[in-house]
Order: structure tokens, then C-alpha cells, then sequence
């Protein structure tokens, strides 16, 4: 069987580059599932979170609780003007972000296909402006892209997107017609 990506292969490396992925995570993507490496780098990515913002505050905590001798005031002020924030700041995040850790865990993958039509949305706040660039595939929901990815889509071709169906993150695309 002919690989999709074969037939415009600039535009398919272009579209990896700008959205971090590698050709060789579209057979398993094809196959449904992530990559190997999609998955690892999405669950390191979170231990790494996990650990700056929830265990060292928690690990701080007994170290402040088993250090023997009267207690000092500096580290519980630390405690309570870094690490508590801090760990506050994290448990926030985690909650919100529980539907992109459950599709790593799952490893499973959503696709549509269709036509790709972009579209750049431009906002001012406080007097800057913010341009968030979306890209749609047929008549299902939009996914968030980087400039470089907006700049790569060709306007009537046929792409086949793959996506983490939780969350609805876009973890690759391949050209098809």
C-alpha cells in the first residue's frame, strides 16, 4: 500500500516540523493508537510538572516537619510564600489539564478528514494584539495550530488529521489528496 504522505512529501515534512511530530509516528497514528514516542513525550512532560509543582512543595513541607530542633521562621515563610502557591498553582493546572493526561495514558487516536480551511483570529488586550491560528477538517471541532503549521496548510487539499480524542489536541497530519 502507498503511504499518503508519499505523494507530497515537502508538504508532509513541513507539516511535521510545524507541528512536532515525526513521519514515523504516522503508521502508528494510522493504526489508531500514538507512538511510542507521542506518548512518552506527552507523560514526561507532565512527571516533569508533576515534580516542580507538586512534590517538591509537598517534599519541602517534611523536610520542614522532621528537621529536629526549634523550628526556624524562614523556611515556613518560604513554605508559605513559594512552595504553597506553588503547589496551588500546579493542582490547578494538573485538574484542568486531567483530560490530555488521560488520553497519554490511553494512547489512543481520533481522525477526521476532509478539506483543511484555516483561520486567524486576532484580539486586542491591553493594547496588544494576540493572534491564536486555528485549522478545521471537514465540520467537526477546530484545533489550535502554531504560525508555522498555519503558514503550511494548502487551502483545497485534503488532509487526515489525528488527535487525542479527550482533549481534542492535534498530534499529527498527513496530506492525502
Amino acid at each position: 500500500m502507498a503511504v499518503p504522505t508519499a505523494a507530497h512529501p515537502e508538504l508532509a515534512r513541513a507539516l511535521a516540523a510545524a507541528l512536532a511530530f515525526r513521519l514515523e509516528d504516522l503508521e502508528a497514528n494510522r493504526a489508531g493508537r500514538l507512538a511510542r514516542r507521542q506518548r512518552l513525550a506527552l507523560l514526561l512532560i507532565y512527571l516533569a510538572f508533576i515534580g516542580l509543582t507538586l512534590l517538591f512543595p509537598v517534599g519541602f513541607l517534611i523536610w520542614l516537619l522532621a528537621t529536629p530542633g526549634p523550628p526556624r521562621a524562614e523556611p515556613w515563610i518560604v513554605l508559605l510564600c513559594a512552595a504553597l502557591p506553588l503547589f496551588l498553582l500546579g493542582s490547578t493546572a494538573l485538574w484542568t489539564a486531567r483530560a490530555l493526561l488521560r488520553d497519554a495514558l490511553a494512547g489512543a487516536v481520533g481522525q477526521q478528514v476532509g478539506q483543511a480551511s484555516t483561520a486567524a483570529i486576532t484580539r486586542t488586550l491591553r493594547g496588544r494584539s494576540d493572534t491564536r491560528y486555528t485549522v478545521q477538517f471537514g465540520s467537526d471541532h477546530s484545533f489550535d495550530i502554531p504560525r508555522a503549521a498555519f503558514d503550511a496548510f494548502q487551502p483545497g487539499r485534503v488532509y487526515r488529521a489525528y488527535y487525542l480524542p479527550a482533549s481534542g489536541k492535534l498530534v499529527s497530519v498527513e496530506p492525502i489528496g
